[in-house]
Parts: C-alpha cells; sequence; structure tokens
C-alpha cells in the first residue's frame, strides 16, 4: 500500500540538519523518503520548441510516480546560497517537461498538499522569504496547497537542536498532522 506521505529532500550527509527537522515533523507517522542527493537527476533541457522532446535517461520518472501517489509531499532542502538545493530546484524544474509530455499532469498534481522544509544559518526566517513565495507560486500554478513551511536556523551538523522556533513549530505541524491522520 502507497504510504500518504513522500519525504521528498536533499540530504548532503548522514546528521543533515534538514533531515532531523524533517524527522521531527513526521515523527509517528507513516511516510516515505527519497534523498535526492542519492539519486540522478539531471537538470531540464528545455525542449519545447523542438518536434520531439528527449527526456534524459536519470531517476526522474522513478521520483516523479512516488511524488505523484503521494496526497502529501513534504519537500526538505538546506538553503544554499539564499535558494532552494539545486536538485531540488532540478526535480521542480523537470515538471516542465511533464506538463508538455502528459496531457493529464496538471490534474493528477490539483489536489496535492505540499509541506515545505528548509534550514539556513544566515537568518533564514526572514531572507528564505523569496523561497517561500516561489514555492507558494508554482503551487498556485498548479493548483495545489502550500500547507506549511518551516524553516529552521542552523549550520553546524547536530546544531538544529538549538532553534526552539524551529523544534516548536515542528511539534506543532507534527500534531496537526496527526490529528487529521495523515
Amino acid at each position: 500500500m502507497q504510504k500518504q506521505i513522500l519525504l521528498l529532500g536533499v540530504f548532503g550527509h548522514p546528521k543533515s540538519n534538514t533531515q532531523t527537522l524533517a524527522h521531527w515533523v513526521l515523527e509517528g507517522l507513516d511516510y516515505t523518503t527519497i534523498n535526492l542527493a542519492d539519486r540522478q537527476l539531471n537538470f531540464i533541457q528545455d525542449q519545447r520548441w523542438a518536434p520531439l522532446w528527449l527526456p534524459p535517461v536519470d531517476d526522474y520518472q522513478k521520483i516523479l510516480q512516488a511524488f505523484l501517489a503521494a496526497p502529501t509531499v513534504v519537500l526538505a532542502s538546506p538553503i544554499y546560497w539564499y535558494g532552494l538545493a539545486a536538485r531540488l530546484k532540478a526535480f521542480i524544474e523537470r515538471w516542465s517537461e511533464t506538463l508538455a509530455l502528459e496531457p493529464t499532469f496538471r490534474q493528477r498534481i490539483a489536489c496535492k498538499r505540499l509541506i515545505l522544509l528548509m534550514v539556513g544559518g544566515d537568518d533564514p526566517r526572514v531572507k528564505a522569504q523569496p523561497i517561500v513565495q516561489q514555492v507558494a507560486e508554482i503551487c498556485a500554478f498548479l493548483g495545489m496547497t502550500l500547507q506549511a513551511t518551516v524553516i529552521g536556523q542552523a549550520n553546524r551538523p547536530g546544531s538544529l537542536s538549538n532553534d526552539p522556533v524551529a523544534v516548536r513549530q515542528a511539534a506543532s505541524l507534527n500534531q496537526d498532522l496527526k490529528a487529521v491522520g495523515q
């Protein structure tokens, strides 16, 4: 049976603060994890005006199938240079390919709920707002809902527990997800 929640993130090392935040939010819930750091994912090659779109050979289709199957998707990313991790951004950009090749893609994701988790070290609750706005615009364009956002402040591995706001928000979101039976 397919799990209701997909954790789709970029976790570069075992004690990743982003992965820690995701585990806090999803503690006690049944979910599937895909770590994009462990997958082969090519950047989009814009072929919209070519006579035939030739998708690259990589793990995108497998990741996409898991994304499509889960009603709730948790996107988890460290904040790198004031943006999403490149692998997560590449996955999102490849949706242009899917929109071109699969006419029902927009309808298939229209009611999907996204949760955005990010961790950064340089005043991330302020400086990550353009990322939140970007994801909100993507959701609006495709008919998805950005259900919640938690932004943690940490730099060194294992230091996220020093951020009481992230700890509190993760616990609250965890309780909300449990309450709605995720």
